[in-house]
């Protein structure tokens, strides 16, 4: 991957948004990651828009920086990850 290449799109403006709320904290990647049990540099790739956080992740730094999911764009990369349907969920008869 060449630097700077953010493969997932609307996902980059999320990230803005995760680093800002960080950034409002004043705490750094890596104490949030600690606290939320990231692993690596995972924060960082996600406020970069250079992975595709899973639902878990996206509920956790919603839930660790206050912001409700009304609060995010309707047509947020986040909103469209929390909404998809479990694939783990057991199919009913």
């Amino acid at each position: 991957m060449k630097y700077g290449k953010r493969p997932y799109g609307n996902l980059f403006n999320d990230g803005i948004t995760l680093k800002i709320c960080r950034l409002k904290s004043s705490k750094q990647q890596k104490q949030i990651s600690e606290e939320l049990g990231f692993i690596g540099n995972k924060l960082s790739l996600i406020e970069n828009g250079q992975h595709r956080p899973n639902k878990e992740q996206i509920e956790k730094l919603l839930k660790y920086y206050g912001i409700k999911i009304t609060d995010l764009n309707p047509e947020s990369d986040m909103v469209t990850i929390l909404n998809e349907k479990d694939t783990t969920e057991e199919k009913e008869d």
